[in-house]
């Protein structure tokens, strides 16, 4: 299969992948961050889906049958990643998949894998191929193959990995769900929504995408709305991207 992606480069530029894996051996709880670009004047840029990785979602790398060596590393991951429509094939409902931040936690360090790819789902079967880079290596390609559904769309749960579970392999155990912005005109405000399932999650806003782009923590915080977070913001005439940061 042809490399749609021969050349894996991370949206934010050099200086904030630094900082992005400093953070990540710094903390034990990995601080992840997805972009939903969602603008200030009520619609959205596209209709993109933020995922999150569940609880369950695994991390293993070492030797699989039919070899055999001592090698075995399991560990949790934890994530997001942008899911966008890019059409129906005929067969499946195919999405470009963006934004991959992953963060697996081993004992003397934390790896964090960054990547883009697609997914297609039909009744009953997916695929989810991935280029991912580990802390900003050389892209290597995850695929699941086309494999039975486990879970039902738009939850996401599939097995991904480099050479097919077959000796010395890395695999990731993606178990994900979606987490939904939502943007609601209210007279001269717009009211920014969450489900309350995505707790731990901060509201930040941006006038522009991009490396030179400044993130900062909206305000007002958020408050309890009809079982959802809620942050209101005045209707302005720039432009604003709103993501939820971890």
């Amino acid at each position: 299969m042809r490399n749609p992606y021969p050349q894996v480069v991370p949206d934010e530029g050099a200086g904030s992948q630094s900082k992005s894996r400093l953070l990540v051996r710094s903390l034990t709880l990995v601080a992840l961050l997805s972009c939903a670009a969602l603008t200030s004047n009520g619609q959205t840029s596209n209709s993109l889906t933020i995922y999150r990785l569940n609880q369950d979602s695994t991390f293993q790398q070492g030797c699989f049958a039919p070899c055999e060596c001592p090698v075995m590393l399991g560990s949790t991951v934890k994530g997001t990643f942008v899911l966008t429509p890019t059409g129906f094939d005929g067969q499946f409902n195919t999405y470009a998949v963006r934004d991959v931040q992953w963060a697996v936690a081993m004992e003397s360090t934390n790896k964090l894998y960054t990547g883009q790819g697609t997914y297609k789902v039909s009744a009953g079967q997916q695929e989810l191929s991935l280029y991912l880079q580990e802390d900003g290596g050389t892209a290597q390609h995850f695929d699941s193959g086309l494999v039975q559904e486990s879970a039902p769309f738009p939850d996401i749960k599939v097995t991904i990995s480099i050479h097919g579970q077959v000796c010395f392999d890395t695999v990731f155990g993606a178990s994900a769900s979606p987490v939904h912005l939502k943007l609601i005109s209210s007279g001269a405000n717009v009211i920014v929504m969450w489900p309350t399932n995505a707790s731990g999650l901060a509201l930040q806003s941006t006038t522009n995408l991009g490396s030179a782009a400044v993130w900062s923590t909206n305000s007002p915080a958020p408050v309890l709305v009809n079982g959802q977070y809620a942050v209101t913001n005045p209707v302005s005439a720039s432009q604003r991207f709103f993501r939820l940061s971890q």
